[in-house]
């Protein structure tokens, strides 16, 4: 049992020493500079170092029917998340909150897609916003592009309607897995104890028999 206990701790090693990696979020670029998206205010979370808090101009991107904001907006951000030595990226999730709202005739539009390790995918909106995950465990990447794209379009009939899009608060998340594998190990030690009592047991049994004929065998042609 002796080998499982150690294997057993290894692992809880493993799990809970990955809290204290962080991953890097390196070349972070934005298409459209001051709109939307802002790469100079995208900082990782102070009490997350692996959740990218994407930079907005103006806190939220809006586009609205009127005079108010623009009638579409449209800007992409990009950067790589590269992990920390011995680690490989796990998961990305990207959140974004968004809605929309209109009257009359107003009309509004709003989608999001993002390319993840040259993949892309289109993110489908809910009534908070957009929310997706990719889950790249077992794939042994250690460096990953993102690329976020936002588009918001409002739009309306003259005076007889409003139509506003917004969107506000888009992060990114990352965990992490080790690239130590513990469970081989444990599995060699296992072997290891299995063929150390098969030798000792071969032992053992030669011994009975040699005291077993120097004081108590009944047959002078016992053969050990």
């Amino acid at each position: 049992m002796r080998w499982a206990v150690a294997g057993a701790l290894a692992v809880l090693g493993v799990a809970s020493s990955a809290a204290g990696q962080v991953a890097n979020f390196i070349d972070i670029n934005d298409a459209v500079p001051d709109k939307c998206y802002s790469a100079l205010d995208s900082v990782p979370n102070v009490a997350n170092p692996n959740q990218l808090q994407i930079g907005v101009q103006n806190g939220s991107c809006n586009a609205a029917s009127g005079t108010v904001a623009p009638r579409q907006v449209m800007d992409t951000i990009s950067f790589f998340i590269e992990a920390p030595p011995g680690w490989m990226i796990s998961t990305v999730h990207f959140s974004q909150e968004g809605s929309t709202s209109s009257s009359g005739t107003g009309q509004t539009f709003a989608g999001v897609t993002w390319v993840v390790d040259d993949i892309p995918e289109s993110i489908p909106m809910t009534t908070s916003g957009w929310s997706a995950t990719v889950n790249l465990s077992g794939e042994d990447l250690d460096l990953v592009p993102i690329s976020i794209t936002t588009f918001l379009g409002a739009a309306s009939s003259g005076t007889r309607g409003s139509a506003q899009a917004t969107a506000t608060n888009p992060v990114v998340t990352v965990t992490l897995e080790s690239t130590v594998v513990v469970v081989p190990e444990a599995a060699s030690s296992l072997s290891a104890g299995i063929a150390l009592l098969t030798v000792l047991s071969i032992f053992a049994s030669r011994r009975i028999g040699v005291i077993s004929r120097l004081f108590g065998s009944t047959s002078d042609n016992a053969v050990v």
